[in-house]
């Protein structure tokens, strides 16, 4: 009975911890409660309250880009609190595997049309020179080790002293202000686990098997779990950046989007079960032993056919080579590799990111429908929205392809995936729940970027305060007059949507998918980065307020650097001057002049 008595009181504790209201606290306050679990007898679970000015709910690439623009911007006083549910920031750079970057035209003119701090990132340590490819891979100007760009932006965030990061957080509960009338967040909470000394790396499991623990409560035979609130201060911001939507559905009445919109862009209805396929990588090693007799490597065919020559394994490895023995040539920093230039062959010493349309998850959505999604919300057992039996299947599927692929030469290399198997650590994630409308209805659509239909969009995309004749005339998209960045697709695709098996892609997306040279180099405006119902929600990458269509363009590694950067920015000098998102719309040339000159460039210096 006594144990019964305590149980009831550990389970009331935690209850209270999830739903009481936030109140004034220091800026790092640590209330030294414990409460014993039942499944975990001799472990505890610690609760902590920080208050946060800028509060940055991370997990993708854009995070980090969030983060680190918040704390170069920020006054010593600001207090900006980065949340991050891997242990290695930059989302599908690092802990999804994809470290061959999609360089857009934007990449011409190298540094000059990307923020400064993606350029710095990029030729930052052993990054090098602009010129310097660590993979020498096919077509893409850099591919790299995923974790040297999560060390680096560690490194960053250590030396920022008003960021604190916390990593291996996941945000589990939003608190809104019911009592006004804009719904202002007003506290964030989340989980933060600690591995155990019997599973000390963190990452021994399959991601399928470790996600549910990753959001409870309860400690684990892998993870202790300390329960955290952040507070947001009275004029903070809170920048949804997380990759599968935590904030934005957790946030009970904000209009959320997934999947594809039907019948014309500006729907409000979607297919939530379609969408842009995830998949998981795999790091590995092709051996340094002799390679087999009779084998020529000096005339390789691209693609994922293996040659005449008789080499063992597929030119098209290449692509995402992250690191090779061979002799690494000074390259110009340009967006693709021309065709006709010589790349090294694949060789004994390479290592690669070994993932193609292969492991592209076609047969399931990883995200869990909408509806269902906001109930387990509602019902305090968020778990990240995720189709887990969709998760374990990516997981087969992987090492299915890598099996097929690996021909008796390719060995995983777990540690430089940082997981024991060599997966990489996250799904790589094409798209995200994402902002339904910004401000004033906005949503970001296609036309903004095409080749064939240039435009703000219309009714339902654009509003009154976009004409239709405000298309750049300099081979760039439409130009906004909130422009607070700029990005590009990758020219050989255009709009770069996979199409699952089971999806029907409604006519204005099916006509226009992979087309070279069919989308331009575009203008992000503030207006994306908001969420109608939210005065002092931000968001960024594949949270954005976009259609699905747009978010195939969007989603790319250096456009989510440059969306994840401006929030950083506007975050901070919203908190600053106490301005809502709608206020920030009426002073946005103030913010575009801090942009500039922290080096985040709103203009293309080139003419195509």
């Amino acid at each position: 009975m006594a144990n019964m008595y305590a149980l009831s009181l550990v389970r009331g504790f935690l209850l209270l911890m999830l739903t009481c209201a936030p109140k004034a606290v220091a800026q790092t306050s640590e209330s030294l409660e414990w409460a014993e679990l039942e499944d975990a007898p001799h472990q505890k679970t610690k609760s902590i309250i920080h208050e946060c000015d800028v509060v940055i709910a991370g997990g993708s690439l854009a995070s980090a880009a969030a983060a680190v623009a918040s704390g170069q911007t920020a006054s010593n006083s600001t207090r900006v609190c980065f949340l991050e549910i891997t242990d290695w920031p930059g989302g599908q750079a690092t802990a999804g595997g994809i470290s061959a970057m999609d360089f857009g035209l934007q990449y011409l003119n190298f540094p000059q049309n990307i923020p400064k701090s993606l350029g710095e990132l990029l030729t930052a340590g052993k990054m090098g020179a602009a010129d310097y490819n660590p993979g020498e891979c096919q077509y893409l100007p850099k591919c790299f080790p995923p974790q040297w760009v999560a060390q680096l932006l560690l490194d960053q965030l250590a030396a920022l002293p008003n960021v604190k990061v916390f990593l291996n957080t996941t945000v589990v509960k939003v608190d809104r202000d019911t009592s006004s009338s804009d719904g202002r967040v007003i506290a964030l909470h989340a989980i933060q686990r600690t591995p155990t000394a019997a599973h000390s790396s963190g990452w021994d499991r399959p991601l399928s098997k470790a996600l549910p623990d990753w959001y409870s409560p309860k400690p684990s035979a892998y993870f202790d779990k300390t329960l955290l609130q952040f507070v947001v201060s009275p004029t903070g911001v809170v920048v949804e950046g997380t990759e599968f939507g935590d904030v934005l559905v957790l946030a009970d009445g904000v209009a959320v989007g997934q999947g594809v919109e039907l019948g014309t862009e500006n729907s409000s209805n979607y297919d939530q079960y379609c969408g842009n396929p995830a998949a998981f990588s795999v790091m590995a090693e092709w051996g340094t032993s002799p390679l087999p007799p009779n084998t020529n490597t000096s005339s390789l065919h691209a693609g994922h056919n293996r040659s005449v020559s008789r080499n063992p394994l597929p030119q098209g490895l290449a692509v995402r080579r992250y690191w090779t023995m061979a002799n690494h040539t000074p390259r110009s920093f340009n967006p693709y590799h021309d065709d006709g230039e010589y790349i090294p062959p694949v060789a004994p010493g390479d290592h690669y990111v070994v993932t193609s349309n292969c492991n592209d998850l076609k047969n399931a959505n990883v995200f869990l429908p909408l509806n269902i999604a906001k109930e387990t919300a509602r019902a305090g057992t968020w778990g990240g929205g995720i189709n887990l039996t969709a998760v374990a299947m990516a997981e087969t599927q992987t090492w299915g392809c890598f099996h097929d692929i690996q021909n008796g030469v390719l060995s995983a290399r777990p540690d430089e995936s940082g997981t024991s198997n060599g997966f990489s650590k996250m799904l790589y994630l094409r798209e995200s729940r994402r902002s339904r409308t910004g401000l004033d209805g906005f949503r970001l659509c296609h036309n903004i970027m095409s080749a064939s239909d240039p435009g703000p969009g219309g009714l339902g995309c654009s509003t009154s305060a976009d004409p239709p004749t405000g298309h750049s005339q300099n081979g760039t998209g439409y130009r906004f007059f909130d422009t607070v960045a700029i990005g590009s697709p990758q020219p050989k695709f255009g709009y770069d949507v996979h199409i699952p098996k089971w999806c029907a892609l409604p006519p204005y997306i099916s006509d226009k998918l992979r087309i070279p040279n069919s989308s331009l180099p575009f203008y992000i405006p503030f207006r994306a980065l908001t969420v109608a119902n939210a005065s002092n929600i931000l968001v960024a990458g594949k949270s954005m307020a976009t259609s699905f269509f747009t978010n195939s363009v969007t989603r790319l590694h250096p456009n989510e650097w440059a969306s994840g950067t401006a929030a950083g920015v506007a975050a901070v000098m919203m908190s600053a001057l106490n301005l809502t998102a709608g206020q920030m719309v009426a002073n946005v040339s103030r913010l575009q002049d801090r942009l500039r000159s922290v080096g985040v460039p709103l203009n293309f210096n080139f003419t195509l």
